[in-house]
């Protein structure tokens, strides 16, 4: 309990104060909230007036739109009816003032659901005494990108949390028995999964290989339909927000993106994403500029812990989060705009770091048995610690222009 009440005052400390400037992903997400909590509208232009119009924005029939997946925007709606009548105005509007309502809605949304996170990680990780569940816990929650996003109003480790539970609900139980509690849990974590990309698109990309596992281990009927129902139910809200703002459930705010930078981005491929490249792939995994090992050199042992999970569960259990971290690696080297603007690592890849933090601790475990794999697991969780801290205690909007932003902040 100490360590996770260190991890959520950590997690909560940097969300506080005016930021020099507001991001243009928080804004358009929040605004949408405010507009659908305050006049129950999809169009955030009002909002916009009052806020400042963000650059994720698309426009069609002379409305404004958020273009971001709206799952965190309209979960955030009745936290605002909560917390309307008592927060500050901005100026002379009825709107409440922009910061404290970000803060409020970050730390309520993404702040403490992804301490969560972290304590789950640490409790699925195969460990023979209790007492390492500590430093686990403190090890995913700080060594990892979940700490840089957990301070921001983004989608990805809301998606995360929710992937990662539909991931354990759908694949880690039997999946053997037709009755109705596994239905009821099948339901849940379809539900989950249709969520998670309801709040973050791609992931879409690991509903996919969760459901094509539950195909390839033949899961009795009603549990697949019963998954399946609730990963409809999870995606619906996502699938109406479409229809109501952009005209058909299966278009998305990129198909009507207002700033002509973005159009070039999302126009190429489909929705900017095209066959993986190079130079895409080293810049997400290893560059200085946005590479998520650069970043988190902890995630480097994850295949280790990939090898002794196969020998202690065979390659059933395995196989399926290797093959959507590969996945999930190609997609964010075939999007054109890999190095995702104002963003600390490879922000695009934060949905898979849940499952390949799993495997970096359990590679942990092992290493920690050895004097050199101490060692080397100490330098390793050093590093990763201490470029993360420089995301909190600097910025966690590294600008796209460095090439080397730890070193350059």
């Amino acid at each position: 309990m100490g360590a996770l009440l260190v991890v959520i005052a950590l997690f909560a400390l940097p969300i506080a104060g005016n930021l020099p400037a507001t991001n243009p992903n928080e804004v358009a997400r929040i605004e949408l909230a405010v507009a659908v909590a305050h006049w129950a509208r999809l169009d955030i232009g009002p909002a916009a007036h009052v806020y400042g119009l963000s650059e994720d924005v698309a426009r069609r029939k002379q409305k404004i739109y958020s273009d971001k997946a709206p799952g965190l925007s309209l979960t955030a709606v009745p936290l605002i009816w909560i917390l309307d009548p008592i927060l500050p105005r901005q100026g002379v509007t009825d709107l409440p003032t922009y910061w404290p309502l970000r803060h409020a809605l970050t730390l309520v949304l993404v702040a403490l659901p992804t301490a969560g996170l972290a304590l789950f990680i640490a409790s699925v990780v195969p460990s023979p005494d209790s007492r390492r569940r500590a430093p686990l816990l403190l090890i995913a929650a700080l060594a990892t990108p979940l700490w840089t996003y957990a301070t921001v109003f983004f989608g990805h480790v809301p998606a995360a949390l929710l992937i990662t539970v539909g991931w354990v609900l759908l694949l880690r139980g039997k999946g053997e028995e037709a009755d109705p509690r596994t239905r009821w849990l099948a339901a849940a974590g379809g539900a989950a999964t249709g969520l998670a990309v309801t709040t973050e698109y791609p992931t879409i990309l690991l509903a996919v290989v969760i459901f094509g596992t539950l195909l390839i281990r033949r899961t009795p009927l009603p549990v697949l339909f019963a998954a399946g129902m609730g990963a409809v139910a999870g995606i619906l809200p996502a699938l109406v927000y479409h229809h109501l703002a952009f005209g058909a459930p299966w278009l998305t705010g990129y198909a009507f993106k207002a700033h002509a930078d973005f159009q070039a981005i999302h126009g190429s491929g489909v929705v900017g994403v095209s066959w993986p490249t190079i130079e895409g792939l080293w810049g997400v995994l290893f560059s200085p500029r946005r590479g998520l090992f650069y970043f988190s050199p902890l995630l480097l042992i994850a295949p280790l812990g990939v090898r002794w999970t196969v020998r202690r569960e065979g390659w059933r259990e395995v196989a399926p989060a290797v093959v959507a971290v590969a996945v999930y690696m190609l997609f964010a080297a075939g999007f054109s705009d890999w190095e995702a603007g104002w963003c600390a690592a490879a922000r695009h890849l934060v949905p898979v770091v849940p499952l390949m933090t799993i495997f970096a601790l359990g590679a942990a475990g092992v290493l920690g048995a050895r004097r050199w794999g101490r060692v080397v697991l100490v330098v390793l969780v050093a590093l990763s610690g201490i470029n993360t801290f420089l995301t909190i205690a600097v910025s966690p909007f590294f600008p796209p222009q460095f090439t080397v932003p730890l070193g350059q902040l």
